[in-house]
């Protein structure tokens, strides 16, 4: 078995929500992702109606019971507080 980078072990013991049903992943911590587009911006509003500005999009592995994922076009918000 592979093992996990420091980066890939503190992302696992993180919390996520995992919608596959939802418009696009966000988090806001720009650390876990292995590539950015910082060109990228949009504005992203939350079910309270609050909006928030994204300031990148890009690819962020995740660690499901032992099993790495790769996430694609998740958007970096740094106001967002929960990844999603």
């Amino acid at each position: 078995m592979a093992q996990l980078s420091t980066e890939e072990r503190s992302i696992e013991q993180e919390m996520w929500f995992i919608n596959s049903g939802c418009n696009n992943h966000m988090t806001g911590r720009e650390d876990w992702f292995s590539f950015i587009d910082s060109s990228f911006s949009d504005i992203v509003k939350l079910g309270n109606n609050y909006a928030l500005k994204v300031h990148g999009k890009g690819t962020i592995k995740l660690v499901i019971n032992e099993v790495i994922h790769i996430v694609i076009d998740v958007f970096y918000v740094p106001e967002l507080k929960k990844s999603a």
